[in-house]
């Protein structure tokens, strides 16, 4: 008959590993999830560059620095939007 301790090593010793396990499996989630929103501002922020350049209005390297540095997807889409009627860069990027 195998001793108490021994039993509750063991246990302990299951209970590291799935728990390591379960750390990782919820870490690769997170990470996709974050990979996933980072990618859509990113997508958005092109998007604003493309149609800011088809509008005809110059973007400078800082304009683009500044658009491309853009994380909250709300702000670009609300760029995006003004983009659509704007009479000039300035009132697109204005807060």
């Amino acid at each position: 008959m195998r001793s108490l301790e021994i039993i509750r090593e063991e246990g302990r010793n299951e209970g590291r590993a799935e728990g390591r396990n379960e750390g990782r499996a919820e870490g690769r989630n997170e990470g996709r999830a974050e990979g996933e929103v980072r990618g859509e501002v990113r997508g958005e922020a092109r998007t604003l560059l493309k149609l800011l350049r088809l509008r005809g209005f110059a973007v400078d390297d800082a304009t683009a620095e500044r658009v491309l540095a853009t994380t909250d997807v709300s702000v670009l889409d609300r760029w995006v939007e003004r983009s659509l009627s704007a009479r000039s860069l300035q009132e697109v990027l204005e807060s």
